[in-house]
């Protein structure tokens, strides 16, 4: 029986990754190789809310299995508007404090800041 079959032990690995630590964010690499279309909707979302976390750990697996586009995208649907745009900076400022260089950490930025200026156009 594979671990996404498993409801309650998959809600716990994802609820890990969410965590951004560099162990789970390993393992969050290894099962993105062997993952379907499912289970990678999953283990992105979980990448996305590590980026709160831990986001110079997420950054240094962008670009192995996992891509800017998967990662830094709010996977938010119907939330509030104010959650999500307190959300997506809250990311903003974690991304802008990090040390790290490299295209990842600008290509996420920039995906996060334009996901910010289209939330604030829509009427609150």
């Amino acid at each position: 029986m594979s671990l996404y079959n498993q409801p309650e032990k998959w809600a716990y690995v994802l609820g890990q990754i969410e965590t951004g630590a560099k162990p789970w964010l390993n393992i969050a690499d290894l099962l993105k190789a062997h993952s379907d279309a499912a289970t990678t909707r999953g283990l992105n979302y979980a990448m996305f809310f590590a980026l709160k976390n831990a986001p110079s750990n997420v950054l240094t697996v962008l670009g192995k299995h996992y891509s800017v586009k998967e990662v830094c995208v709010s996977p938010f649907i119907e939330n509030e508007l104010e959650y999500e745009l307190g959300f997506l900076k809250t990311i903003r400022n974690r991304l802008i404090k990090t040390t790290t260089v490299s295209n990842e950490k600008a290509s996420c930025l920039a995906s996060i800041e334009q996901q910010i200026s289209d939330f604030s156009k829509m009427p609150h």
